[in-house]
């Protein structure tokens, strides 16, 4: 794939997930996307290596891609923007999503700030946790990755909305 081919498939993911869910259901999917894939990730087993196992080439993901795109593969036998990794990214795109459509409440500019920098030391948080049994690893976009930079994104965003 790529990394444009990527931010393709989130776009149209995100876009439809936004134009068809209401905000409630739009972060349930945003949550379940990023559980999916740890459970994918470490429950189903990997011919060879077995479940659970996340080096870069036993891992499910890297397994899914050799089927699908061998010969194609950033790395050889893995590729950091591929077919399963792309769940837990299209979770980081509605994070996105999520935030513009807070940014955009009647609420006050304080208290998106105060709201959306508390949510993202929570998201922070829940990232540095998840990281104990699902490790922070950009080339997997794990959930604990995408829960530890969508924290710090939101944070960032917050201070610069806020001053």
């Amino acid at each position: 794939m790529g990394v444009l081919q990527r931010i393709a498939l989130c776009y149209f993911a995100a876009s439809a997930i936004f134009l068809t869910l209401d905000r409630r259901k739009q972060f349930l999917t945003t949550v379940f996307l990023m559980l999916l894939y740890w459970v994918l990730m470490t429950v189903i087993p990997v011919p060879g290596y077995g479940s659970g196992i996340l080096d870069k080439n036993g891992n499910l993901a890297a397994y899914i891609d050799r089927a699908l795109l061998s010969g194609h593969l950033y790395a050889g036998t893995w590729d950091p923007e591929g077919f399963l990794s792309t769940l837990p990214a299209i979770a980081t795109t509605m994070m996105g999503v999520l935030t513009a459509e807070y940014l955009r409440s009647s609420n006050s500019s304080e208290d998106k700030s105060v709201k959306l920098f508390l949510f993202g030391v929570l998201m922070i948080g829940v990232g540095i946790l998840w990281n104990l049994v699902f490790p922070i690893n950009k080339n997997l976009w794990t959930s604990s990755f995408v829960a530890l930079t969508g924290g710090m994104a939101v944070m960032l965003l917050a201070l610069c909305h806020r001053f």
